[in-house]
């Protein structure tokens, strides 16, 4: 600014209101003014003149210095250059000022004065990175797990240019088996590798633990099957089923131990023991049925099969038995008997059952053979003092099993058998009327048969001292005729009334019937035991009963009426009859009875009363 000089004030600086600043090629004029404040001015002009500028800038720095980094480049610092007019002048430029990929670049940079001069100048961006990632743990620990290990947290390093870098490795990242491994970490920024190495060790030693801390005990009545097996908890196998080396079932009575392991295959092993009890405490159900066997030839065997009915065992029936199982003649009638079962384990139980035995031997009979065979009518029982056989063979047929027979005969008058105890006594009578005779045949197992004949003796002699005269009825008109006559009048005569003996002479009496004793008449009584009656009219002791010798019969009543008796065989046929005895007595019978099942009927007045005798084989 240009100045003046003021008499009053000194130095005046000039002022104008002209621009000061000329931006544009031409000749520009500035007027000063000089006022001293005392209302003195005086002015000046000044003329401007601006030429054109044809001068470039000038970098400051000749050579731009090259740019490097690690990682990344970022100019921040802009150069300059200075102009003749514009004086300090910062670069622009159109390259990019960042650069984060490694390489080497050029940023051109240019200087541009406010006169449209220009200068270039090129600076080089190098970009590297050789510096490896670095661990961020120095030492990676040793992974350890039971059982297996899953590395699910990586590890990781930092690096200059990535930063935080988690490491990869192709090793696996799961382990199942027990040992011990390493894994080799591998951290890399995309130039630079850095590895690193892990241990992981995987170990089993911990023992299934058992779910039950004792194991129940498994019973059974026959036998016993394991059918659950126990299980164990293991940290690595979760669940493990026990094993064992015993059998799993048992069908004989015992106390056993089975030895059950749990093995989890890393050699960890725990052993449980377990107890199984097989008792059988469960008796046999016994069951029984009547049954009725026969004898034949005075035997029968009885087998356990036919006495059971449908016996039952829990476990199972290993036998059964009989208290008795051969039967004989003295055994027919009632008989009990025990069925004893036994079970598989020894277990027994018995019921009774009743056996009825019956079976005679096949019936014997008895012909009547008369020693004459002069005849009188054809009718071999019918026998006739003074003409004909004045004798008769009693003659047995017995069957020829069981043979040898022993033979007794029975009934009245048996004075007139020649003997009592052979096959064919002979058979004398010796006044006429009406015979009955009872032959017992035992064979030799002690079986008895009996069979009884009538023989019908009619006395046609006029004197009975003499045989010369007899008489016969001819045309319904008796006469008197001598024995050499009567074949005449029985043999040739056709008149159907001609017979022997005076017409007024009664033909025979027919052989009695068999007794019929109804099953609810019969009291059967053991040894020494009585008989009463519902109305105590009579009392019947029998002692022994069975017998193998003979009964002794004590009769008690208050009724004095005599008592008749009468005894029958199985078959119903009479083998003793004793009418007439006393209310109140004692009488032995049976001595002569073959062995077998007799009924005795007594009779006083309108009351019966039948008792069962059973003669045994002596």
């Amino acid at each position: 600014i240009p100045k003046a000089i003021d008499n009053c004030a000194g130095t005046i600086n000039g002022t104008t209101t002209n621009s000061l600043v000329f931006n544009s090629v031409g000749t520009f004029v500035i007027t000063w003014n000089y006022n001293d404040g005392n209302g003195n001015i005086s002015t000046q002009r000044q003329t401007i003149v601006v030429t054109k500028d044809l001068k470039a800038p000038v970098p400051t720095i000749a050579v731009l210095p090259s740019l490097t980094g690690q990682c990344s480049v970022t100019v921040t610092n802009y150069p300059t250059a200075t102009d003749n007019c514009s004086g300090l002048i910062t670069a622009t430029t159109k390259s990019a000022l960042s650069y984060i990929t490694q390489g080497t670049f050029t940023i051109v940079w240019t200087y541009t004065d406010v006169n449209g001069n220009v200068t270039n100048q090129n600076q080089t961006v190098v970009v590297t990175d050789n510096i490896a990632p670095v661990p961020n743990v120095l030492v990676l620990p040793a992974i350890t797990a039971q059982c297996s290990v899953t590395i699910v947290t990586k590890p990781t390093a930092t690096d200059n240019c990535k930063g935080t870098i988690t490491a990869t490795t192709a090793n696996p990242l799961t382990y199942t088996t027990q040992g011990t491994y390493t894994i080799t970490w591998s951290y890399t920024d995309g130039k630079n590798i850095a590895t690193q190495t892990q241990s992981v060790i995987v170990k089993d030693n911990l023992a299934p633990v058992p779910n039950l801390a004792v194991l129940p005990t498994i019973t059974g009545q026959c036998s016993a099957t394991i059918t659950t097996k126990p299980t164990a908890t293991d940290n690595c196998k979760g669940t493990i089923t026990a094993t064992t080396t015993n059998p799993l079932s048992y069908a004989t009575q015992g106390t056993y131990t089975i030895v059950w392991n749990y093995a989890d295959g890393n050699g960890n092993t725990t052993t449980q023991n377990q107890t199984v009890i097989v008792k059988d405490n469960t008796l046999p159900v016994v069951k029984t049925k009547a049954v009725t066997i026969t004898l034949i030839n005075g035997a029968a065997t009885l087998t356990a099969s036919q006495v059971d009915n449908l016996s039952t065992d829990n476990c199972g029936i290993a036998k059964r038995t009989l208290s008795k199982t051969n039967f004989d003649c003295s055994n027919i009638g009632a008989n009990i008997v025990t069925l004893t079962v036994t079970d598989v384990n020894g277990n027994s139980a018995s019921a009774t059952a009743a056996v009825t035995v019956t079976g005679l031997i096949p019936a014997v009979t008895i012909a009547s053979v008369p020693t004459s065979t002069v005849y009188t009518g054809g009718v071999a029982t019918n026998l006739y003092l003074g003409y004909g056989s004045q004798t008769t063979k009693l003659q047995v047929t017995a069957p020829t099993t069981g043979a040898p027979y022993t033979y007794i005969w029975t009934g009245a008058n048996l004075n007139l058998l020649s003997a009592t105890n052979i096959v064919a006594p002979i058979f004398t009578p010796i006044v006429g009327g009406y015979y009955t005779y009872t032959v017992t045949a035992i064979n030799k197992y002690g079986c008895a048969s009996t069979a009884t004949i009538n023989i019908c003796v009619t006395d046609i002699r006029v004197t009975p001292t003499l045989n010369s005269n007899v008489y016969i009825c001819h045309n319904n008109v008796t006469q008197t005729v001598t024995v050499a006559q009567v074949p005449t009048y029985i043999k040739t005569t056709t008149t159907a009334t001609d017979k022997l003996g005076s017409c007024s002479q009664i033909a025979c009496a027919a052989p009695a019937t068999i007794v019929a004793i109804a099953p609810t008449d019969i009291i059967s009584i053991n040894a020494n035991a009585t008989a009463n009656s519902t109305d105590d009219a009579l009392n019947v002791t029998v002692m022994p009963n069975p017998t193998s010798n003979y009964f002794t019969l004590k009769l008690e009543s208050k009724n004095l009426t005599p008592v008749n008796l009468r005894v029958v065989d199985a078959s119903g046929r009479v083998v003793d009859n004793k009418p007439n005895q006393a209310s109140n007595s004692t009488l032995q019978i049976g001595f002569n009875y073959g062995s077998g099942i007799y009924f005795a009927e007594f009779i006083q007045g309108n009351k019966r009363k039948v008792i069962q005798l059973i003669k045994a084989r002596g």
